[in-house]
């Protein structure tokens, strides 16, 4: 009998070595045991999270903000910690491939700087006295934690596999393997990132690293009341519509036009704007699980 490539997996998985190796023989097993949520997230693992891509709760990492001073280097932008600004931009998205990371990592560096989008860093930039471009830091151990995170993630989900008796033999598996599979707790991909995940939450909301199982409603509705609190007169009135038009939204696609409109006229109104960004990735979740 050949060298299971299952046992293979565990071996690579429980030591340090190349991650995007690990991923692509993972990526082999989850094809030829026809484990369609494990090659979607392995693909997202080795190409990196694009567009509305909803981010595993691993990828949500604690940071800093800091401004680039000519003459004294970075220096730190200090927010009301309570406060709702504080909490969305103290968390950073890291989208990036594993390979990507992984270069990173090579370097000597302690910290890895991340920019925000124009129009944050704008609003962020208008709250200062003297505007210097704000980004986040996030730390070289924040960086590592997500290669920690999806080794966890592959050893959970090849001792499961073998817990089911599901070896292989080599890189064959038999009916009766792939039908086990099909029919196990394996077959998805949160089973396994709940254990990884802050939390125990498989997706990320990134201003508290949990999921938001939220509906769409009751989200629009937290933010039509910021509205109503913080907005006056045609602003008011034009960022309610632009929230019953994102409401209304059946399709992703519809959701992403609406929701860029919503934002794009938000983040022009900083009064209104401090008290909406938090609930921008909640709205960006929910619309990554509409239909395309």
């Amino acid at each position: 009998m050949a060298t299971s490539i299952i046992r293979e997996l565990q071996g690579l998985a429980a030591e340090t070595g190349n991650v995007s190796e690990l991923l692509r023989k993972a990526f082999i097993v989850a094809v030829k045991l026809r484990l369609d949520e494990f090659r979607k997230w392995i693909n997202l693992e080795l190409n990196g999270y694009v567009g509305d891509e909803v981010l595993p709760a691993y990828r949500v990492l604690p940071a800093s903000v800091h401004a680039w001073n000519p003459v004294r280097g970075w220096i730190p932008i200090i927010f009301q910690e309570d406060g709702p600004l504080y909490r969305f931009v103290s968390s950073a998205r890291m989208g990036k491939s594993i390979g990507e990371i992984d270069e990173l990592l090579k370097s000597d560096s302690t910290f890895f700087v991340s920019k925000f989008a124009p129009k944050i860093a704008a609003i962020l930039m208008s709250e200062q006295r003297l505007p210097m471009e704000p980004s986040q830091h996030i730390s070289r151990s924040g960086l590592a934690s997500i290669l920690d995170a999806v080794r966890n993630t592959i050893l959970d989900w090849s001792l499961k596999l073998e817990e089911e008796g599901i070896i292989g033999d080599g890189m064959t598996f038999s009916d009766s393997e792939k039908e086990k599979a099909a029919a196990t707790d394996a077959v998805h991909v949160r089973t396994f990132i709940n254990m990884v995940g802050n939390g125990n939450k498989a997706y990320a909301d990134s201003t508290d690293n949990s999921v938001s199982y939220l509906s769409m409603p009751s989200v629009l509705n937290d933010v039509r009341k910021h509205i109503q609190e913080h907005a006056k007169g045609h602003e008011q009135t034009e960022l309610l519509q632009k929230i019953d038009d994102l409401e209304g939204a059946t399709t992703r696609s519809a959701g992403m036009k609406k929701f860029s409109d919503f934002v794009g006229f938000a983040a022009n109104l900083s009064t209104v704007w401090n008290f909406v960004a938090p609930y921008v990735p909640k709205i960006q979740h929910l619309i990554a699980s509409l239909p395309q």
